[in-house]
């Protein structure tokens, strides 16, 4: 019995130790004077995320902590299927955050809209302050902020957009690739009504699209490496994710800009049915 009760008390000593250890570790990085940044609120004036729809956003950015916060850190806005803020989710809206003081804040305002791609269901809005932890904060945990609101699917005519997530260089509508550092994109076509139709996403030199060398371009690399999952069928979900991909390394000097589009052919491939009621920009640069 008295070697059993000094086995359990031995652990439990050093388990005692170990707290001690980490609860004056943790009081001495307290005690250290600090910025903290917050996301003191979050408000929209929209009652539900409905695709297609205009959405606005404010957020505010809060210095609580005692010590100024330096210029350079970033606030992003994005749209997740949860209230966690991860690199799976919608960049919606990048805010660059100016030095404040001790209790002084920013007010962010993004004006974009809801993305084709949301599904019925609920969608978070999360928002996270000093995404790229460049500010020694106080408490490094306490930098975002969400609220879920109930989300309805696109209904009208097939549109594409960008899926822009973790820092790609795009919004939902335009996108911009260097060929030299090189950059992935995601898409989304939305074409409700149109399961099982063959689809064809194409580039044009015009946002109308037209016919030209671009196109004939864009087809030759149909569902290679560099433009995969542009040609496919419609499953029961009625969207298609095609991805752009530039490999980095290859100089050239200039730029150009293409428009994307998709076009839509019946499941026996006799007729188009439908074309993108839109196309998104693409800006490729030497």
């Amino acid at each position: 019995m008295l070697h059993h009760s000094r086995s359990v008390s031995r652990p439990i000593q050093r388990l005692g130790v170990a707290f001690a250890a980490i609860a004056a570790f943790g009081c001495f990085q307290h005690a250290s004077a600090q910025s903290d940044l917050v996301i003191d609120s979050l408000t929209t004036t929209s009652t539900s995320l409905v695709a297609g729809a205009p959405l606005r956003v404010q957020f505010v950015v809060k210095n609580t902590g005692s010590v100024a916060c330096p210029a350079g850190s970033n606030a992003l806005l994005r749209l997740s299927d949860n209230a966690v803020f991860s690199g799976e989710d919608l960049d919606l809206a990048k805010f660059d955050v100016p030095a404040l003081a001790p209790g002084a804040s920013k007010i962010c305002v993004a004006d974009t809209r809801v993305p084709y791609s949301t599904p019925n269901g609920t969608r978070y809005l999360v928002v996270m302050a000093d995404v790229l932890q460049q500010v020694p904060e106080t408490i490094e945990i306490n930098n975002e902020r969400s609220v879920g609101l109930p989300s309805k699917a696109w209904f009208g005519t097939p549109r594409v957009e960008y899926m822009p997530s973790q820092g790609q260089t795009s919004d939902l509508d335009v996108g911009d690739v260097s060929t030299w550092i090189g950059g992935r994109f995601r898409m989304c076509l939305a074409a409700p009504g149109h399961q099982g139709d063959w689809y064809l996403f194409l580039w044009s030199g015009q946002k109308n699209f037209v016919i030209d060398s671009y196109t004939t371009f864009s087809l030759e690399l149909l569902n290679t490496q560099f433009q995969p999952r542009w040609f496919g069928r419609l499953d029961a979900s009625e969207k298609a994710y095609p991805e752009y991909w530039m490999p980095s390394g290859i100089r050239f000097f200039g730029q150009f800009k293409v428009y994307v589009s998709s076009a839509l052919i019946d499941p026996a491939f006799t007729h188009l049915t439908a074309a993108s009621a839109n196309s998104i920009e693409l800006t490729i640069r030497g």
